[in-house]
Formats: C-alpha cells, sequence, structure tokens
C-alpha cells in the first residue's frame, strides 16, 4: 500500500485507487483537459485524461468547460473538477439508429 500525504495527515492509497492515479496523471503526472460531446443525459468523453470514463457527472460548466465528477478515493467519495470541453449537444432523436453511441460507454449526468 502506498501513502499520500492530504492536509498534513498521511493517508493510505490502496493498489486500485494508485492504478487510477496513474491512468489519469499519465507518466507526467498531469491531467488533461478532456473532450466530449453530449447526449441527452450522458457524455461521451472522447480524449483527454478522462477518455473512456463512464461515472456520473454531477455539474457541467460548459462557458468555463470544467465539469464536477464524483470519484471513489480513500474510502469515500470525493467530488473532483476536471478539465471538460463539450464540443456539440446532440439529441437522441436526431440520430440514426446506427449512430447511436451505447450507453453503458458514457458518463451519466446527475444535474445539468
Amino acid at each position: 500500500m502506498k501513502l499520500l500525504l492530504v492536509d498534513g495527515k498521511v493517508t493510505p492509497i490502496r493498489p486500485e485507487e494508485e492504478e487510477y492515479l496513474t491512468r489519469i496523471g499519465g507518466d507526467e503526472h498531469i491531467v488533461r483537459n478532456s473532450i466530449g460531446f453530449r447526449v441527452d443525459d450522458m457524455v461521451s468523453i472522447t480524449s483527454g485524461s478522462f477518455k473512456g470514463w463512464k461515472g456520473e457527472i454531477i455539474k457541467i460548466d460548459r462557458h468555463k468547460r470544467r465539469a464536477v465528477i464524483s470519484v471513489p478515493m480513500m474510502g469515500r467519495d470525493v467530488e473532483v473538477t476536471i478539465g471538460l470541453e463539450i464540443i456539440k449537444n446532440i439529441s437522441g432523436d436526431e440520430l440514426q439508429p446506427d449512430e447511436k453511441p451505447d450507453r453503458g460507454e458514457m458518463a451519466r449526468i446527475v444535474s445539468a
């Protein structure tokens, strides 16, 4: 188990949390802005550190290009603000049946 310093206190990190932090930060430990598109109450993140992320989005601020997500960390759910640019909004009704993205591969918007 690895340790992380949070608010001046040593906190253990589980292997799955370490893997998650390494995945989003890469070798440089930098979280890159992500880009995606919105279909109704879902978001498909197509590039950036959160590419393919399937969790819940608590809030999206399209003007500031940010989103607040909830991630499990250190034994509790933590709200994290990430860079997320929504390049287009699409209504599911506008899409042809063969164009519809797989909702299981998208993040769900809890509130807008």
